[in-house]
């Protein structure tokens, strides 16, 4: 606690790990800055009453938020408005990332598709086009 007093605010970052889709997720609520675990905690239910008990617990400590990190699940959106109004809120570049890479892997596995009809197609060509063998004559 001693730290997050120094530094004089809080980047809150928000998370959830799921191992399967059996299991209790794992909430883990730490500042970006100090790297400070502020709460964690183990749920089954995933709706919009889960998180703000939570957030308001973080505003308790009497420390500025002053920004939040999460992925983009509309509880955690929903609960991040309401705790913390006007807080700057951005989406973890990492989950970004990896859901750019997932519509990039898509749209390329598409592509990929249509390229392939498009090179069988100017194969069947090139073979219509090739000079049967044995009229085939060199310049000379």
């Amino acid at each position: 606690m001693a730290k997050l007093q120094a530094q004089g605010k809080i980047i809150l970052g928000i998370d959830a790990a799921q191992p399967d889709m059996e299991a209790e997720s794992l909430w883990v609520f730490r500042d970006t800055l100090s790297e400070e675990i502020l709460l964690a905690f183990c749920s089954s239910a995933a709706d919009a009453s889960l998180l703000p008990p939570y957030l308001r617990k973080i505003k308790a400590l009497g420390i500025p938020v002053t920004g939040v990190i999460s992925d983009g699940q509309k509880i955690i959106l929903s609960a991040v408005r309401e705790v913390f109004p006007g807080v700057p809120h951005q989406l973890c570049q990492l989950h970004f990332l990896k859901d750019f890479a997932r519509s990039v892997s898509a749209a390329d596995q598409s592509l990929q598709v249509e390229l392939g009809k498009n090179l069988r197609e100017l194969s069947a060509f090139e073979r219509a086009a090739e000079p049967a063998e044995g009229n085939w004559r060199g310049v000379e």
